[in-house]
């Protein structure tokens, strides 16, 4: 809807911080950055989980730290906090999952990716697709072949695809509803 975002970790990475992430819009066409007022609370920059996505007029900020929440607004003036799916407790081993990426390819159609504690090998996955914008969403089987993920990527509302990576090589994973199986891609 004509303005760029970003979402900026206010530290150097090489030392500790705890000052919290900030959001800033400009106008595509040119002119200053503004910080985006009105976010419900801070977010953790400097963790590192965290992902922005504008789609058309609604902005959409995942946040893992201090808690993990979707912070939502049309417009970008006002944001609302709907609650992120992830699950408590990794039911394979101890530490709970976080939210790690989101796509959209619509005001509506969204996915959040959230990511539990790697293993030698890979990473615990859950993927969520939401055609709501983010009010409802449904946990989706999790692709067989599962490294550690490296994006996710919403072509339609109904098409994803998980970007993949191992000690030896990369990969895409691609699952289209109502299938909802996924495929080396």
């Amino acid at each position: 809807a004509g303005e760029a975002y970003a979402a900026v970790a206010r530290c150097a990475t090489s030392s500790p911080c705890a000052a919290p992430g900030q959001l800033y819009r400009s106008p595509i066409a040119g002119g200053p950055w503004a910080e985006v007022p009105g976010l419900p609370g801070p977010f953790d920059a400097e963790a590192g989980q965290f992902s922005l996505v504008a789609e058309n007029n609604t902005v959409f900020l995942l946040a893992a730290y201090p808690k993990p929440e979707l912070l939502v607004s049309v417009g970008g003036q006002r944001f609302s906090t709907l609650a992120v799916r992830c699950q408590q407790e990794h039911h394979s081993g101890p530490g709970p999952f976080w939210p790690a990426e989101m796509a959209a390819s619509s005001p509506s159609d969204i996915a959040v990716t959230c990511v539990g504690p790697p293993s030698m090998a890979t990473q615990a996955l859950e993927v969520f697709i939401s055609h709501d914008g983010g009010h409802r969403s449904q946990r989706l089987p999790t692709p067989v072949d599962v490294g550690f993920v490296t994006g996710v990527a919403m072509a339609g509302a109904t098409t994803l695809v998980l970007g993949n990576s191992d000690a030896a090589a990369t990969w895409a994973e691609r699952t289209v509803s109502p299938d909802r199986s996924w495929a080396t891609a």
